[in-house]
């Protein structure tokens, strides 16, 4: 839908965060091979969601992060499990677009300027 969810330790600053301001902002960049980097940022409503309402959510996260073996890994995915919670719910009201590589002349595009994600 229109909302991006994060899995989080209820405990955590961003989860303190979205409790106390109903509100979050999230970003997101891609790299493409060859250097092209592009980036969105939106802001907007959020919630913390707990309990049944959080655990089959952050499952979604990990099952789409993760390999089946390190879901079942207790120093990976058993961890996170564990600690992760709490989902944030954010559902933007408004983006923001950028193109690094046209932002900067190109220069994000120049051969080890930039790493790798991963």
């Amino acid at each position: 839908g229109d909302s991006i969810y994060i899995a989080t330790p209820g405990g955590s600053v961003k989860a303190r965060n979205v409790r106390e301001r109903g509100s979050a902002s999230v970003m997101v960049d891609s790299r493409e091979p060859g250097g092209a980097m592009k980036t969105a940022s939106g802001y907007g409503p959020a919630v913390v969601l707990e309990g049944d309402d959080a655990a089959p959510i952050n499952m979604r996260i990990f099952e789409r992060y993760l390999s089946a073996e390190a879901i079942a890994d207790p120093n990976c995915g058993g961890y996170m499990i564990a600690n992760d919670d709490v989902t944030v719910k954010v559902t933007p009201a408004r983006w923001n677009w950028l193109d690094l590589g046209e932002a900067f002349g190109g220069v994000f595009e120049t051969p080890g300027y930039t790493l790798p994600l991963g």
